[in-house]
């Protein structure tokens, strides 16, 4: 039987203590005369989106390096409105947005790829 994380969701295996994906610590599913089974519908989950508030460069909606849109994405703001602010940064500070702009590029993580589970939940690895 698998044993499904309360936090993001992914099915893991049966002897695992903590979720494969984010860490967190499972919850062993007792007998069915006590209780039902944790399933994956009970489970709240975020389809096809990575877990919030982690910074990630865009694959699908880059126009440079990605850094624009993934600060958009985590932000859940317009792509276009965080170009335009690092555009009006980079005439407001002399050119030094660029260098951050630039350390970011390095530093953040590209999104990871989609990957299928159970061939029904798209989820980020």
């Amino acid at each position: 039987m698998k044993v499904y994380c309360p936090s993001c969701g992914v099915s893991n295996p049966e002897n695992s203590t903590f979720c494969v994906e984010c860490g967190s610590k499972l919850q062993k599913p007792q007998s069915a005369a006590k209780s039902t089974p944790v399933t994956p519908q009970a489970v709240p989950t975020q389809v096809g989106k990575p877990k919030p508030n982690k910074l990630y460069r865009s694959r699908s909606n880059r126009v440079i390096a990605g850094v624009c849109a993934g600060v958009a994405e985590n932000m859940n703001v317009d792509p276009t409105l965080v170009r335009i602010f690092a555009i009006f940064m980079l005439f407001m500070t002399g050119g030094m947005a660029f260098f951050a702009y630039i350390v970011m590029w390095a530093v953040v993580p590209e999104e990871p790829y989609l990957e299928s589970i159970d061939n029904q939940n798209v989820v980020y690895r």
